[in-house]
């Protein structure tokens, strides 16, 4: 099916904006006037406001025509509305002041699947005489997803699918992680295809996706001395201080989703810039999600992958001599599939000589992401940091232990414009209390971004976020860290929400004396309370070895995670 485009002057994109909806009345709505009575003509009434930001470069199939009209439920009326350039306006007649409840629809006519509701908005209007102006924001309205499979009608349209079909779908871009792996010497590995270097991986990528029916172009995030990860991904060569040899730096790439549904990342120049992670690229679970949409198979080598790139998906120091050594002298950069920040693309330098799987990318992108933005109680990271005296940081308002902690997720979630602040509670455990049993709620959880952190309690104890709380208050992404970054919370907790020996006395001690446990914000699963969860048995001496290894002395600077209760 062709498209074409209806776009309006001055707009595009999915920006938040503000539309301006403005209710003109020409005449009086009362007779005020002295003098002789005349007979008047009905009033008339102008309505006229922006169009939604996303209709105003919508693609549409050839020949189909956007149809919008406004309804006022207590006048049992449907006024049509002209729509031009980038405005819809239309006229009322005997229009009286009033409480009114308006709804604003537009529908897309002629599509060949009949008339498909685009988008659409419901507010209340106070009329009264003379110039009625009602502001709107863009996220007041909502984009239908007529069968439920989390692309919106818009969408769908544009990418000639049927909305009124779920397996009639866009599709969105694949990431996967090969069940294949090897050395840094990529052309030892099976499915190289007699290749070596980046067209090595790319064999190795291509191979995985075809044996299990994936279709679809697919490079690996790799990079060497002459070609970039993030050039690669555009399909394109060169360098990123080049811009991939063309004009400009491309930004067309992504966004992608993993194998399970999960979306992944954004488009990558809003990765790079943004440091926006949805959900880490390969993970699922404990191990990473592989081709055939399962856990990586046993004998695998854990969740790691060659990258040879820095988190911007430029070339980073080590990339096992162009991707042909597999010398443990040599060394190479690797990423982890648990990461839900930039260390997914490199947080290691390994030697060549160990095993590495790779991750797969389809290039260059296709379908937008998938509805996943989710309802529920909101998680977050704090964006300020302190020791492990509670009753010293800026936040405290004079409350100490447990209390400053609950006090200061309250100050951050009011600073950062968060719905009920006084809900919050910090994830902390003491000598006398457990993290997990201070959450009164059963969730769900959600990060600032909508990404789900855990349907339930048991869910968040058990298996842990499904992604890194990695966003603060604000809503902001952790910026690319450095390789091997280690804990950066406060927790006393293990990842099960119990507590544990170290507590910086009970979160009242700021020396090095004491030590209290931590966490991890761009961690997910099992690792993110307390970096190892006590899976075995284990004596004491191990188990007061590993948690010295996952603590810090109290002077230490770290934030807290903050989670919305009842």
């Amino acid at each position: 099916m062709n498209r074409k485009s209806h776009k309006a002057t001055g707009g595009s994109g999915f920006a938040q904006c503000v539309l301006q909806v403005l209710f003109l009345f020409f005449g009086l709505l009362a007779n005020g006037c002295s003098g002789p009575t005349e007979e008047k003509p009905p009033a008339k009434h102008g309505l006229a406001f922006n169009m939604p930001t996303a209709l105003k470069s919508a693609g549409l199939p050839e020949g189909a025509d956007l149809d919008a009209y406004a309804e006022i439920k207590q006048l049992n009326s449907r006024i049509r509305l002209a729509i031009r350039n980038g405005r819809a306006d239309g006229e009322i007649r005997n229009f009286p002041a009033g409480q009114y409840t308006v709804s604003v629809v537009f529908d897309a006519v002629n599509t060949g699947f009949g008339r498909v509701t685009l988008a659409e908005a419901t507010f209340q209007l106070n009329a009264t005489a003379g110039r009625n102006q009602l502001s709107v924001q863009e996220s007041d309205f909502i984009y239908p997803d007529s069968d439920d499979d989390r692309y919106a009608n818009l969408v769908e349209l544009n990418y000639s699918t049927d909305p009124f079909n779920a397996n009639s779908s866009p599709r969105t871009a694949l990431v996967f992680l090969t069940t294949a792996f090897g050395t840094g010497d990529l052309s030892s590995w099976r499915d190289a295809g007699g290749k070596s270097g980046l067209a090595a991986a790319d064999h190795v990528c291509q191979a995985r996706a075809v044996a299990s029916g994936l279709p679809g172009n697919f490079v690996a995030w790799l990079s060497d001395d002459k070609d970039d990860a993030y050039c690669r991904l555009h399909g394109l060569s060169g360098k990123v201080a080049d811009r991939c040899g063309q004009a400009s730096l491309p930004e067309y790439a992504g966004p992608w989703v993993r194998a399970d549904g999960l979306p992944s990342l954004p488009t990558l120049k809003t990765y790079v810039d943004d440091a926006v992670v949805y959900f880490p690229p390969a993970q699922f679970n404990e191990f990473g999600l592989d081709e055939f949409f399962a856990a990586a198979a046993a004998g695998n080598p854990g969740n790691d992958y060659w990258t040879g790139s820095t988190s911007q998906g430029e070339a980073a120091s080590f990339h096992c001599n162009n991707w042909g050594s597999a010398a443990p002298g040599d060394m190479g950069a690797s990423g982890s599939s648990d990461d839900a920040s930039a260390l997914w693309a490199h947080r290691y330098d390994e030697p060549c000589s160990e095993k590495r799987m790779l991750l797969c990318f389809e290039s260059p992108g296709l379908a937008p992401l998938p509805k996943f933005r989710e309802q529920g109680k909101v998680v977050f990271l704090t964006s300020v940091t302190g020791n492990g005296d509670l009753s010293s940081w800026p936040d405290a308002e004079g409350k100490s232990g447990l209390a400053a902690g609950d006090v200061i997720c309250q100050k951050r979630a009011r600073e950062g414009g968060r719905s009920n602040p006084e809900r919050f509670k910090a994830w902390l455990s003491t000598d006398t209390e457990n993290a997990i049993d201070r959450l009164t709620s059963n969730g769900p959880w959600v990060r600032p971004d909508g990404a789900l952190i855990a349907r339930d309690k048991s869910t968040l104890r058990n298996l842990g976020p499904a992604t890194g709380i990695a966003l603060d208050e604000y809503g902001g992404y952790m910026k690319h860290p450095t390789i091997n970054t280690g804990p950066d919370s406060w927790t006393g907790s293990d990842s099960w929400g119990e507590k544990l020996q170290f507590n910086c006395h009970n979160w009242t001690e700021s020396g090095d004396s004491e030590r209290g446990v931590v966490g991890i914000g761009w961690a997910n699963g099992s690792n993110w309370a307390f970096f190892h969860t006590f899976l075995e048995p284990i004596d004491d001496a191990q188990k007061d070895q590993y948690m010295r290894l996952f603590s810090r002395p109290c002077s230490t600077k770290l934030k807290l995670f903050c989670f919305e209760d009842e």
